[in-house]
């Protein structure tokens, strides 16, 4: 039973998550440095659940954002 309730919780978080992402982008709102060790943690993290993979997928497009705009954050 404690696997079933593991994986509802990442269900429920990545349910969340799209939710935020559809009401705008919160990405736009982390600062550089922020980002930046995000991005790191994620890189560093072999095994991601669900919600961790669509934190880092959201991590890796604000980074190639900022790095069109010229900032080369990560």
């Amino acid at each position: 039973m404690h696997g079933i309730a593991q994986q509802l919780r990442h269900v429920l978080l990545a349910g969340h998550l799209l939710f935020l992402m559809a009401c705008g982008s919160p990405m736009e709102e982390v600062s550089d440095s922020d980002l930046q060790e995000q991005s790191k943690d994620c890189e560093r993290t072999r095994d991601k659940g669900p919600a961790m993979a669509i934190q880092c997928d959201n991590v890796a497009e604000e980074c190639a954002i900022r790095r069109d705009a010229g900032r080369f954050v990560c």
